[in-house]
């Protein structure tokens, strides 16, 4: 029994579940969750100093789809500079939960190189990254099945950026009075 136990611990000590990154740094509450979040401790290569705090308002739900989709966000493109410290507040308009993902991001710095920001039905979630440096254009997405397909997919582009993100609709949100304030 105690040779089982110490080959047990031996392989658990080999096994790592959160090898990538500083871990998932994930913060949930009753409104939602955020993953991955960076205020500013560590810096991504490449970046001395944040180039500029920004805050981008993203609005998310049926009443923003575009045609032929389901649901959507009021932009599907957003624009930063590198090194940017961007804090995203998701406000879901929605009675089910929607996701803003982005991917791409460093994994020695981001847990599987995303940030990862979700928000219940009804309810504002916001959280905070540092974007690397260089020109590039990244993935954003709902992660929940089928709403990437049905409308929840962006690109966030840094500086010039790298290329497009193939099947972004980047035509206007719908009016809403959501959108009015």
């Amino acid at each position: 029994m105690r040779v089982a136990a110490m080959m047990l611990s031996v392989l658990l000590s080999s096994v790592s579940i959160a090898s990538e990154g500083p871990g998932h740094r994930m913060i949930w509450d009753e409104n939602g969750m955020v993953m991955g979040e960076n205020t500013g401790d560590r810096l991504p290569q490449g970046c001395l100093e944040i180039s500029e705090d920004r805050t981008i308002e993203v609005h998310v739900g049926q009443a923003l789809a575009r045609t032929n989709r389901v649901f959507g966000y009021d932009t599907n493109e957003w624009r930063v500079e590198p090194c940017s410290r961007i804090t995203v507040k998701l406000q879901n308009h929605d009675d089910i939960r929607h996701m803003w993902m982005l991917h791409g991001l460093p994994h020695y710095l981001y847990y599987r190189g995303m940030f990862h920001l979700e928000a219940e039905g009804k309810r504002t979630m916001q959280g905070t990254f540092i974007i690397p440096s260089g020109d590039r254009t990244y993935l954003i997405h709902c992660d929940i099945a089928q709403h990437t397909e049905k409308g929840l997919k962006g690109q966030l582009i840094s500086g010039k950026g790298s290329q497009d993100i193939p099947n972004i609709d980047k035509s206007p949100a719908p009016p809403h009075p959501m959108l009015e304030n």
